[in-house]
């Protein structure tokens, strides 16, 4: 037996979610950002998580040219942790900065 329609479609969309991911990693990576993890499959498009301490050039950059947002807070022993995510290429770059103490941490 062959697969059904539904898991053919889920399958060609998952390729398809793959190789906007990956155009999204190439593109932090040459504005020399730091991706922590991807996203593909689950979510309406694909999203790409990325280091805030290692990518803070680059959250400036999308800050200023994309519009974006604060998604959440939460509070820790860390302070608060603002969730940002900005909409670029057909996916989402997402990141997390810190405050309370003054020192930024890798997620």
């Amino acid at each position: 037996m062959g697969m059904n329609f539904n898991a053919a479609a889920h399958g060609r969309a998952v390729v398809a979610d793959a190789e906007k991911a990956l155009a999204l990693v190439r593109w932090v990576a040459i504005r020399g950002g730091f991706f922590l993890i991807t996203d593909i499959g689950m979510a309406p498009c694909p999203r790409v998580q990325i280091c805030s301490k290692r990518s803070k050039r680059l959250i400036e950059e999308i800050k200023q040219q994309f519009a974006a947002e604060i998604m959440g807070r939460s509070y820790g022993s860390q302070g608060e942790q603002q969730h940002w995510q900005a909409a670029i290429n057909g996916g989402l770059i997402l990141w997390v900065e810190y405050s309370g103490d003054g020192n930024d941490r890798v997620e």
